[in-house]
């Protein structure tokens, strides 16, 4: 999905950049847009990094101390139809419109 996304607005964004800049300035026009990608890139892959790492930290903890380290889902699902939404595993309600 960020692909696809991604396709419908980087090219057409180059493209506003670079048709904006005289043509003496597009080699520093278009190192400006490279760097700005591979830092939002960088700064990305760190960030997505560091929550797989929170949420994979945690589950190993539980495991190490006998806890399933999450519920079946199974469990999860019939747990969510018998409770409904508000009342499932003790989980913050749903807003209702």
């Amino acid at each position: 999905m960020l692909g696809v996304g991604g396709a419908f607005v980087i090219a057409p964004a180059t493209m506003t950049m670079m048709d904006s800049l005289p043509d003496e300035k597009a080699g520093d026009g278009s190192a400006a847009n490279l760097f700005g990608r591979q830092a939002g890139r960088a700064v990305g892959l760190a960030l997505i990094g560091a929550i797989v790492k929170t949420i994979y930290s945690a589950q190993m903890e539980r495991a190490a101390n006998g806890e399933p380290a999450a519920p079946p889902l199974a469990e999860t699902f019939h747990s969510a139809s018998r409770n409904g939404p508000e009342r499932s595993r003790g989980r913050t309600r749903l807003a209702r419109p």
